[in-house]
Parts: structure tokens; C-alpha cells; sequence
């Protein structure tokens, strides 16, 4: 579990702090400010993107236990916690290439179609981000799940946070294109691509971090170990 809820933490505060933050503080800006010039009333309607990504991920909901199930048989039925990560594989680059087209819009004020695209993009990876590196975090180990939660949103807030604070100053002194679509993309790129480490090693992280200090620190207040 401590592997499971450092990673989710981790992925969350990321999203939350590149990608929602991001949009939610500068499309308001770009939007009511030539050439676009909306009524100020319209700029909340940046939400429509993160509808549309959430929409489009919903019917993969199922593909992270099926694919995981699949596995399992073919492995004599053993479950392994890493099996349900191979779905991100696929999608783990449409969330920093939504950045990216997100930044170049703001900075060269193109389409206002691309803020949606870009938003819908980040999101729609986003869900399966959030939902199958839970499951994983679940599944490397069912002991003190509450605790997990907790550690886990205590984390993402300051990393969220982290990300944030000096959001707007990074754009006013570098540009949207070198911040939103360099740097955050860049740092989201790198978090998502872990996942082509956590499937070859993931196995024996869980393992070295179960029998290091904190791990029989965190034995004092477990009540049962699953490590495949």
C-alpha cells in the first residue's frame, strides 16, 4: 500500500495542479480578452471540455479488471496488482499532447476549439489515471484502506497546491507555451510514462518497500498483507 498511495497521490495532485488549475485560471483570461473577446458570462463554459473528456473515458470504466482478468488467467489464475495497469499504456501520451495544444492556443490565441480539445484530452486520460492507479493502489494491498485515502488526499492537495501558487506569475514571465505546454508537459509526461516502470518492477518495489523501515512501520497499524 505505501507504494499504491504514494503513486495515487502523486498522479492526482499532478492533474489537479497541471491540468484543472491551469485551465480554470487562464481560460477565463484568454477568452473575454481580444481576439476572442466573450461575455464574461460564458467563460465557465471551459467546464464543457472536462465533460466531454470525462464522457468519452466512461465507456473504457470496466477495460482496466478486464484486461486484468484476462491476465490472470493466462498466469494460472495469480493476480498481481500490476496486471490492471497495461490499459494505461495506450493513453498515458494524450494527456501531455492535450497540454500542449492547450499552450499553443493560449500563446498564439488560435481556435478557441483548441482550449476544448486540449481540456477534454488531459481529462479524458485523467479518469483513467484516477481510477485505475487506485484500483492498483487497492490492490497491492487491502490492509488500512481508510488510511491510504487519507494519506492519499492529504498529498495530492499539497501537490496540487505545489503546482499552482505561482502558476499565473510562471505564464505572465515565460508564456503560456513554455509553462502550460513545456513544463507541465513535461512534468505530466514523465508521471504517466512511470507506468513503463511499475509494470516490469512494480512486483519488487511493493516488495522492497514491504520489509523496508517503513514498511514494519507501517505493520503496526495494518491488519493484513497481500503482496503478490
Amino acid at each position: 500500500m505505501l507504494l499504491g498511495q504514494r503513486l495515487t497521490r502523486h498522479i492526482t495532485g499532478i492533474y489537479i495542479g497541471l491540468g484543472a488549475l491551469a485551465f480554470n485560471y487562464t481560460f477565463p483570461l484568454k477568452i473575454v480578452a481580444p481576439p476572442y473577446n466573450w461575455n464574461p458570462n460564458n467563460a465557465g463554459l471551459i467546464a464543457l471540455g472536462n465533460i466531454i473528456g470525462y464522457a468519452l473515458a466512461v465507456p473504457f470504466a470496466s477495460s482496466s479488471d478486464r484486461i486484468a482478468a484476462y491476465l490472470t488467467k493466462r498466469n494460472n489464475s495469480i493476480r498481481e496488482a500490476e496486471m490492471r495497469l497495461w490499459v494505461l499504456l495506450p493513453v498515458c501520451l494524450i494527456a501531455p499532447a492535450g497540454l500542449i495544444l492547450y499552450g499553443f492556443t493560449a500563446q498564439r490565441n488560435l481556435h478557441w476549439i483548441g482550449y476544448f480539445a486540449g481540456v477534454a484530452m488531459t481529462d479524458f486520460v485523467s479518469y483513467f489515471y484516477f481510477s485505475f492507479v487506485l484500483a492498483y493502489a487497492v490492490d497491492s494491498m487491502t490492509a488500512n484502506t481508510a488510511e491510504m485515502l487519507i494519506c492519499m488526499n492529504l498529498g495530492k492537495q499539497a501537490i496540487s497546491f505545489g503546482m499552482g501558487i505561482y502558476l499565473l506569475d510562471w505564464i505572465l514571465e515565460h508564456g503560456y507555451a513554455k509553462i502550460i505546454g513545456g513544463a507541465f508537459c513535461a512534468v505530466l509526461a514523465c508521471n504517466n510514462l512511470a507506468v513503463l516502470v511499475f509494470l516490469p518492477f512494480g512486483k519488487n518495489i511493493r516488495r522492497g518497500l514491504y520489509n523496508s523501515w517503513l514498511g514494519r512501520l507501517h505493520k503496526k497499524t495494518s491488519k493484513g498483507v497481500e503482496v503478490a
